[in-house]
């Protein structure tokens, strides 16, 4: 997720609660450091999702089992 408070922007992951070093006041710098640094972002129904890069992994990469009956 990206929040404000006190005024800057800061993310963190929203599977283990990683956050990305520092803070920003500008929206868009923060969510192109996540892109730099390699975290993933998805949209879950109304909201916006933000995954570290070990989470990301782990949550948007397709399992065994959701290729069972195929």
């Amino acid at each position: 997720m990206i929040e404000k408070l006190y005024g800057d922007y800061y993310a963190c992951c929203d599977a283990c609660g990683r956050e990305l070093d520092g803070t920003s006041d500008d929206f868009d710098e923060i969510r192109d450091r996540l892109k730099a640094e390699g975290w993933k972002t998805t949209k879950l129904h109304d909201d916006w999702m933000n995954y570290c890069p070990e989470c990301a992994k782990k949550l948007l990469s397709p399992g065994p089992s959701e290729f069972a009956g195929i």
